[in-house]
């Protein structure tokens, strides 16, 4: 189902508690070359608390594909001051005015973000400031203006586990203090040094992350 928005609007609006699947959200500020300023709050979708989103394409609006944020830091006034567990699964992100997902503001935990993918984004593929970070599982990042992936700030880190850029920048632009790489592998799976490879994938925290699946399963 694809659903068209006009020049300047956001997409779906939601506090808490959604669900999105299966849907084609085109806006109507697309992004194909040099500096366009963004749209304030012309986001696809704009995500609060526990909101799930699956098997979702956004494309060219006037801000960020996904917006996930709290009052705190990030211009949402009245929102609420938390924005825990936003969960998406293969989720693209493409052609918006700003970056393709942007976590910030308070709080900002649990979320697990799986196949995430970012292309040709006039901002970052991947903005993770929010206080205590998510987890990112295999982001894919491509053609990005700005760069692959930023984060981190306050109490916390994100988590990325085997992110992959083909075009947006070295390993050692998101292997640095704001995520801490534990392992970088090159494209045959040969271990390298953290922060060495220009070309490889890198590995993170891995052990919490089995962890936190591990207690999933048990429950």
């Amino acid at each position: 189902t694809i659903i068209q928005f006009g020049a300047g609007q956001a997409g779906f609006v939601c506090a808490s508690g959604c669900i999105f699947k299966h849907f084609w959200l085109s806006g109507g500020n697309p992004y194909t070359t040099g500096v366009v300023a963004t749209i304030p709050n012309a986001d696809g979708i704009q995500a609060g608390s526990s909101t799930e989103i699956q098997d979702v394409y956004i494309n060219g609006f006037g801000r960020h594909g996904l917006m996930a944020a709290s009052d705190l830091g990030s211009g949402f006034t009245g929102w609420p001051t938390q924005f825990d567990n936003v969960t998406t699964s293969s989720v693209v992100s493409a052609g918006n005015l700003g970056d393709g997902f942007h976590f910030s503001g308070n709080d900002g935990a649990t979320g697990v973000e799986t196949a995430p993918q970012a292309y040709s984004n006039q901002g970052y593929g991947f903005v993770d400031i929010s206080l205590y970070g998510n987890v990112w599982l295999t982001p894919l990042s491509t053609g990005n203006g700005t760069g692959f992936l930023m984060g981190g700030h306050g109490g916390g880190e994100g988590t990325v586990i085997r992110p992959y850029s083909e075009s947006d920048g070295t390993v050692g632009d998101f292997c640095n203090g704001t995520f801490v790489c534990a392992a970088v592998y090159d494209p045959l799976g040969n271990l390298q040094a953290p922060g060495n490879s220009t070309t490889g994938v890198v590995e993170q925290n891995v052990s919490l992350f089995k962890e936190f699946l591990e207690g999933v399963q048990i429950l």
